[in-house]
């Protein structure tokens, strides 16, 4: 995703998704806990945009993964190995995030192994390589993940290198220096009570954490925000907050005589997170609704089909971003004429099945079934395919300007290994294109035409190949 795009968001939103599998699966295979409709299978922890359901990172959560030694929770952990994959990933920062792995690779290891060792540490996160996507943030995002992901430690690893972070925070991972009685930290079995619902609208509890700069870290703000909602609520924000204080949201449901108003109350932690934290979760609703999916004993067939559901998800919200005007105002379509996301996946199906690999216009097309079973007389030959359009195609100029000299040099072009698109003689002319419209002839059965594969019933007699150039 990130090689197709220019930018991307100032926010993300880091949560696990799910693909189920009951049979064995090795070390990616586990027991699942809370998630509706699964009991076994795997998950990756994925790095969205906010606003736009595009993936940018990710890390396999399985159980060969070997913790940072800073890290000793699995979430941590893997906001960690996802921040490394970010930096890679920022524009104008190569430099520096090399310098700063190496850094933290000193601090990683004990004393004993550091003297032992000369040579430097290679990052386990390959960060000591040239990327190989595009660095698509043009600043350091601000990310929100759930209570899963929290601690004090990798909050504290991601101010000091310069990244915002907004979390629930669980009561067991709570600040050190702060003591508990001072935070909303006692669980409510009975969240109806009246004294929680007068609770609810009282100033937050905000704890305020400035930590200055180093040679070797940046400065950030830490806040720690505790309030009473439907239970005990703890934020834990990082170079996130200017401020916090309660207000009041109207909320409104149904119409005419069943609408409903009522007020739930807010404050800038809850709002931040609230209105961040929701890209993973709608993503997984639509992969769900893809449907993607076979019986296979190979566990391995299950991330697949899953990879696939979140490569339709990200195609339906380029379609959503080009329809929106947001590339090019030409080419903005209204709203009430946008596709649907079930209208879209019918589309993309019925395009699916109508594909044939005979028309070798992706690699590995060749190699199908249906391409080798071909008489060779009716083959194409791939390899010529390929250099005919890393030849033309990328040489040629707008083809908005209409039919230049140029595109008419390169359509009659031929040499020893690429096939012309005009036939013509050595003076240039076109006698041998007007012998093939004279050899043209209507047959009895339609046929796909070479080009366009429209059903046609003109046939070339002298290359026996079907064309529509002529009406039916």
């Amino acid at each position: 995703m990130n090689n197709i795009t220019e930018k991307a968001s100032d926010n993300g939103c880091i949560d696990e998704t799910t693909w189920s599998f009951s049979g064995y699966g090795g070390p990616c295979c586990n027991r699942i806990m809370g998630k509706p409709g699964v009991n076994k299978g795997g998950q990756t922890v994925m790095l969205y945009d906010v606003g736009r359901h595009y993936p940018r990172a990710y890390f396999h959560r399985h159980s060969q993964v070997k913790k940072d030694p800073r890290f000793t929770t699995q979430g941590a952990n893997e906001v960690y190995e996802l921040i490394q994959r970010v930096k890679l990933l920022l524009k104008h920062s190569l430099p520096q995030f090399l310098e700063e792995s190496n850094v933290e690779n000193s601090k990683a290891l004990p004393t004993s192994e550091s003297n032992k060792n000369e040579q430097p540490q290679k990052n386990s996160t390959s960060s000591s390589t040239e990327p190989q996507t595009r660095q698509v943030y043009n600043t350091r995002p601000h990310i929100t993940a759930d209570n899963h992901f929290s601690g004090d430690a990798i909050t504290s690893y991601l101010g000091e290198n310069g990244f915002g972070y907004t979390c629930t925070t669980r009561r067991d991972r709570l600040p050190a220096d702060i003591e508990n009685r001072y935070l909303n930290h006692i669980r409510q079995n009975d969240t109806s009570h009246s004294r929680l619902k007068i609770a609810r609208y009282e100033q937050p509890i905000v704890a305020v954490k400035r930590v200055d700069p180093t040679p070797t870290t940046k400065g950030y703000t830490k806040v720690i925000t505790s309030f009473q909602s439907t239970g005990t609520t703890n934020f834990t924000s990082v170079n996130s907050l200017p401020s916090c204080h309660l207000f009041v949201s109207k909320k409104e449901r149904g119409r005419g005589n069943d609408k409903r108003v009522w007020a739930i109350e807010y404050n800038e932690a809850r709002q931040l997170y609230l209105s961040t934290y929701w890209s993973v979760d709608a993503a997984d609703k639509m992969i769900k609704f893809c449907n993607i999916f076979y019986y296979c004993w190979k566990y391995w067939h299950s991330p697949m089909r899953h990879c696939i559901a979140i490569v339709c998800v990200a195609i339906y919200e380029m379609y959503n971003e080009i329809c929106d005007g947001d590339l090019d105002p030409e080419w903005a379509v209204p709203e009430k004429d946008q596709l649907s996301f079930r209208d879209f996946w019918v589309k993309l199906s019925e395009q699916m099945l109508q594909y044939t690999p005979t028309n070798r216009r992706y690699k590995g097309d060749a190699s199908m079934r249906r391409c080798t079973k071909e008489r060779r007389n009716k083959r194409k030959n791939p390899e010529t395919v390929e250099e005919l359009e890393a030849a033309i195609i990328p040489s040629e100029p707008d083809l908005g300007q209409g039919l230049t000299t140029e595109l008419l040099r390169q359509a009659k072009l031929i040499d020893r290994r690429n096939i012309p698109r005009l036939c013509n003689q050595k003076d240039g002319s076109f006698a041998l294109l007007w012998k093939h419209f004279s050899q043209m002839k209507m047959q009895t059965n339609a046929a796909y035409c070479n080009m366009c594969e429209k059903k046609t019933r003109w046939k070339c007699m002298i290359y026996m190949e079907y064309c529509c150039i002529l009406d039916n």
